[in-house]
């Protein structure tokens, strides 16, 4: 028997890929366990100091949170071990420069958020591992083509920040059953357009001094895992509400395809 050289590098090759593939990290957390959450938010127009505050409040006796302080620190292979990523940043630059120092003088020019490894590991990390993705607020607003076509939808840009009216829950879904309406004092409203047919709506918001009806919250199934798209939350009023913790909550498991434990308020 005859061997071509080519056939069998090509054999071997396609081999190296498929053991690479089955021995991707697996979801660390099981049923019932604490799970890894991994966080980029905040910039110059989104509270860091606030979002953090309320995502370790809403999560901090289920979950081990890692909070990345600059672009750089949301590394491939970080993601690679998050069961749950969370973010609330726009596809561009950091807004200050990373500095480890104590008393700053200077800061060194900000990094890109997202960069190609990052989309890549976002995207593997639902796909082949069943991360789930919370994709609040400024998040959806991201044009690296492989983002926008898994969030499946064209960005609509908010107006001026007032209050906001919840509604129109999706009584079919886990996120939202049950849910009733109710009110946050000053946010802004992004709006989006859905071009996946797949994504489920989860609720919409009525703006109380313009009167536009927004889609503000959607989700949908990625291979093994799943995101939730989440559009209030510019401003601490919905962060901070109980409904609205709730509605993080809910989505947080079921992106993680868990059991959804009943929400209590921490504060």
């Amino acid at each position: 028997m005859s061997y071509n050289r080519r056939k069998v590098m090509q054999a071997g090759l396609t081999a190296l890929g498929a053991a690479a593939l089955s021995s991707a990290p697996p979801l660390r957390a099981q049923q019932g366990e604490k799970f890894k959450l991994v966080a980029l938010m905040g910039d110059y127009w989104h509270n860091s100091v606030a979002l953090e505050t309320h995502i370790r409040q809403i999560f901090s006796g289920v979950a081990d949170i890692y909070f990345c302080q600059a672009g750089r620190f949301l590394t491939a292979e970080l993601i690679d071990t998050a069961d749950l990523l969370v973010t609330e940043r726009w596809d561009g630059r950091d807004s200050q420069g990373w500095n480890p120092s104590g008393v700053v003088e200077s800061r060194p020019e900000p990094d890109q958020f997202m960069t190609d490894e990052q989309e890549e590991a976002i995207i593997r990390g639902i796909r082949d591992r069943g991360m789930g993705w919370l994709a609040c607020h400024c998040s959806f607003w991201n044009q690296r083509p492989n983002i926008k076509e898994l969030l499946g939808c064209e960005p609509v840009l908010h107006q001026e920040i007032q209050p906001l009216f919840f509604h129109s829950f999706n009584e079919e879904h886990p996120i939202t059953a049950g849910m009733e309406n109710f009110m946050v004092n000053l946010d802004e409203q992004f709006d989006a357009l859905m071009t996946n047919d797949d994504n489920q709506i989860l609720f919409h918001t009525t703006a109380m001094h313009d009167k536009r009806v927004a889609t503000s919250g959607w989700c949908r199934d990625h291979g093994k895992g799943r995101f939730a798209a989440l559009l209030p939350g510019h401003t601490q009023w919905s962060w901070r509400h109980p409904e609205y913790q709730k509605i993080i909550w809910r989505s947080a498991f079921w992106s993680m395809r868990r059991d959804i434990p009943p929400f209590e308020p921490n504060a």
